[in-house]
């Protein structure tokens, strides 16, 4: 398809994954102790790094964010990758860290925008941004001023890199006490209404971002994103939204399920603006991107109550999600399903760990597997799930 002068501008990504789940400690020092035995091969090539730990391992949060922040620019210096500290406690020890490397150095470009890092990439099909790790600068704010300013600081990195907000294809949304109310208005609610109000400036021919909106333990609000930028030369489709024939698109949910006080300045609560599931096919990327995933049927949750029904419920959405069936109805160029390269499993509460993981390690026992303890969207949730695929061709 391509001249094999231009070949050469393909990058492959591949992911690692490290818990600390037999090794107690400050986080810091886990992390400290990895990089160091790891920089040389990471420095100038990771992407991106996910951090995910435990807050209450340290004095306060604050310290916390300072310790792990000191860690990673002692050592990766003017190379920091999009990097993301998520105070979501994995279920098992005090740190897990999800990484992203580049098998071409050369090709990368490491930015700085208000404070937050990116990385910046491009091949003979597209540009691509990754930013991680976008907050507020009072944590304390409700939850419609902090994604105010979290969205305002988005908006100036896709518009100093040339991108738009319909290039975005995935976004992770983390929300501290994501159901609790503030005057009425609920935290998540107020987070979409904020969204839509940026969104609706963009052209969503190649529908939404996949996204997970998800709660966690500390932070107030959080926000991470991919965007994918074709080039105009380029004529072929390259991005594919596809929706779950067992449930509702999120952005069309009716008024019924969207909780918590109307904004006085809207006439409705606007949906949550995002894909079950993005398909992503460049030069450089062949890939499903799943949304956070739950057991939602049509867009009501399931009756039960028990972590390892919701959790089979939610696999088998995931199952109907990626099927070789359902993306070619949209047109997906694979010829088999696509294979699942990695999922982070979201739970509730913690004494539903054995069970919830039990099941998805039954169905996806060689899979990369995150597991971690966090408030779901929905209050009578108790496990979402979420991750990638690759395409088969």
């Amino acid at each position: 398809m391509y001249t094999q002068s231009l070949e050469v501008r393909e990058m492959k990504r591949y992911f690692e994954h490290k818990t600390f789940e037999e090794v107690s400690g400050d986080p810091a020092r886990l992390l400290e102790t990895y990089i160091s035995n790891n920089i040389n091969r990471l420095k100038g090539c990771l992407v991106r790094l996910n951090i995910l730990f435990d807050w209450k391992a340290f004095e306060n949060y604050e310290i916390a964010m300072n310790e792990i922040n000191k860690v990673v620019n002692a050592y990766f210096e003017d190379h920091v990758p999009a990097i993301s500290l998520i105070p979501q406690s994995p279920a098992k020890g005090s740190l897990i860290l999800e990484l992203e490397i580049a098998d071409k150095p050369e090709l990368l470009r490491f930015g700085c925008l208000e404070g937050v890092h990116y990385v910046y990439y491009s091949d003979i099909t597209a540009n691509y941004l990754y930013v991680g790790g976008v907050s507020a600068d009072d944590l304390e704010a409700n939850a419609a001023i902090q994604s105010k300013q979290v969205f305002s600081t988005l908006q100036n990195i896709l518009d100093w890199e040339g991108f738009e907000w319909s290039d975005v294809i995935r976004q992770w949304n983390y929300i501290e006490r994501i159901t609790g109310l503030e005057e009425g208005r609920q935290r998540y609610q107020a987070f979409n209404d904020i969204r839509a109000k940026y969104y609706d400036t963009a052209n969503w021919d190649d529908g939404y971002p996949a996204a997970t909106g998800i709660g966690m333990d500390k932070g107030g609000v959080l926000v991470d994103l991919i965007a994918v930028k074709k080039l105009l030369n380029i004529e072929n489709k390259m991005i594919y939204p596809i929706p779950n024939p067992l449930q509702v698109d999120a952005h069309h949910y009716s008024q019924n399920v969207l909780l918590g006080r109307l904004d006085k300045e809207l006439e409705i609560k606007k949906t949550p603006k995002f894909e079950r599931a993005k398909a992503l096919y460049t030069e450089s990327s062949h890939e499903v991107f799943i949304s956070g995933t739950a057991a939602i049927l049509g867009e009501n949750t399931v009756s039960s109550d028990q972590a390892d029904e919701q959790t089979l419920t939610t696999v088998k959405n995931i199952e109907a999600l990626i099927s070789i069936e359902n993306i070619k109805k949209k047109g997906v160029p694979a010829l088999f399903t696509p294979a699942l390269q990695s999922i982070r499993i979201y739970i509730k509460n913690k004494e539903d760990y054995e069970s919830i993981s039990r099941v998805v390690k039954y169905k996806y026992p060689y899979l990369l597997q995150t597991y971690v303890i966090a408030d779901v969207c929905r209050e009578e949730l108790l496990v979402e799930i979420e991750g990638i695929a690759r395409l088969l061709m």
